[in-house]
């Protein structure tokens, strides 16, 4: 390793993390959100797989080399080949030239176990102005809320209900606030856990509404409200299509792979996906949201201009 080399990635990545990071008081406050957010708990201590600026900065070649000479070996290793019309005895000729490469033994990862149970979060949420942050020219708030849980094992689950309270929350905002603003609803999927959270930029004085108009969304969905169920069918149809038609190139499914067994330590098929699209029944979703989504269990984020 050449040290001038590690210098340069060092600050090309720091570099990278401040566009994402803005201002030190946004790092500080994203830092306290996790801590929050996951406790104790190796999640609580990770921003990105950048890490944090104040730990890469001293990360130097020794750093990387005890790094690679204990975690770079066999036992950590897994190998994705993808693509069709090689006999297989080539393949496994290929495979094993490349995990030859590779020492026999050194420190075994073991993969984390799904745990069945989460803490609430430490605090029920902040609010903090974008200037505290250093972020500049904001004229409306944006709120977020949100819930760590166990790992969500039914994917199709969280991405219809996803596909719904968005859906929801842009009705019910439209018709309550007068404008339309877009929604979000991310899942973040880690080894261990499951990450679900709604963010809506508001007009500074919609704070209470808005936080009213989602909690009566995750009500409705919880009591099997008419028009929770209405979203529910036509958004599942929706999934059902989007993984049959989803895009098998040679890289994608090996991305898909690896990420699968990253988060879940398998990896499963399409026809599993298309057959738990198809399967699913609204009591899984309503499940879910009972479960995870009950009012005391979230987080609230809020930020004013």
């Amino acid at each position: 390793l050449n040290p001038t080399e590690v210098a340069r990635e060092r600050r090309v990545i720091v570099n990278e993390m401040w566009q994402k990071f803005n201002s030190p008081a946004n790092a500080k406050h994203i830092r306290r959100v996790r801590k929050e957010l996951f406790g104790d708990h190796p999640l609580g201590r990770a921003a990105s797989p950048f890490g944090w600026p104040d730990t890469i900065k001293d990360i130097g070649v020794d750093d990387l080399r005890y790094f690679h000479k204990k975690y770079y070996h066999r036992g950590n290793l897994s190998l994705v080949m993808v693509g069709g019309g090689i006999p297989e005895i080539e393949l496994v000729t290929v495979a094993t030239t490349i995990i030859s490469e590779f020492p026999k033994s050194g420190e075994v990862i073991e993969h984390p176990q799904p745990t069945e149970f989460w803490p609430l979060p430490i605090t029920s949420g902040y609010t903090i102005s974008a200037g505290e942050l250093g972020i500049v020219g904001r004229q409306q708030t944006m709120i977020e809320v949100g819930r760590v849980c166990p790992q969500i094992k039914n994917t199709s689950s969280v991405e219809v209900f996803g596909r719904m309270i968005w859906e929801m929350l842009f009705e019910e905002v439209r018709g309550k606030l007068g404008a339309v603003y877009s929604p979000k609803m991310q899942h973040s999927e880690f080894a261990s856990a499951s990450e679900l959270r709604i963010g809506l930029q508001i007009p500074p004085d919609a704070i209470i509404v808005t936080r009213e108009i989602i909690l009566s969304i995750i009500d409705d969905i919880i009591r099997g409200k008419k028009r929770a169920v209405d979203f529910f069918e036509a958004k599942r149809l929706i999934q059902i299509d989007r993984v049959r038609t989803r895009e098998y190139t040679s890289g994608g499914v090996a991305d898909y792979a690896l990420f699968e067994l990253a988060t879940r330590g398998r990896i499963g098929s399409s026809q599993q996906d298309l057959d738990e699209a198809s399967d699913l029944k609204y009591a899984d979703v309503q499940a879910l949201v009972e479960k995870e989504l009950e009012p005391k269990k979230l987080y609230w984020g809020i930020i004013e201009p």
